[in-house]
């Protein structure tokens, strides 16, 4: 009977050590999936911070890139207007000085040529 005791004794110890190996194993795993779990709610939490700044640079940039080409189409509108303002004023200054060229009652253009379509260029 001492034998029969002392095995299952034996039998019962082990199953009580494998038992408790299991719930250690058991908590073990729990706590790591739990340090993992809690570890992705923080990533997760960052990354959507991550994405609310970027969104937030984004629309900054775009209004930024927006100012940029308004400022870059008025320039050019200014500078063709100034172009075109230059040109007209050397137009305009140009005009008087070829008005006052032209002798009046002369014709500012050139005699038509002979019908033998030589023009005499020097006596004879």
């Amino acid at each position: 009977m001492d034998a029969l005791f002392g095995h299952l004794t034996t039998a019962l110890g082990t199953a009580l050590v494998t038992a408790l190996a299991c719930e250690w194993k058991h908590h073990r795993d729990s706590a790591a999936l739990r340090r993992r779990a809690e570890q992705a709610e923080i990533d997760a939490r960052a990354a959507v911070e991550r994405a609310a700044q970027t969104r937030l640079q984004v629309r900054q940039l775009s209004q930024e890139l927006a100012e940029q080409t308004r400022a870059r189409k008025a320039t050019e509108t200014a500078q063709r207007r100034r172009g075109e303002a230059e040109r007209a004023l050397a137009s305009s200054a140009r005009k008087p000085v070829l008005r006052d060229e032209v002798v009046p009652g002369f014709a500012p253009t050139q005699p038509p040529l002979p019908a033998d379509g030589f023009a005499d260029t020097q006596p004879l």
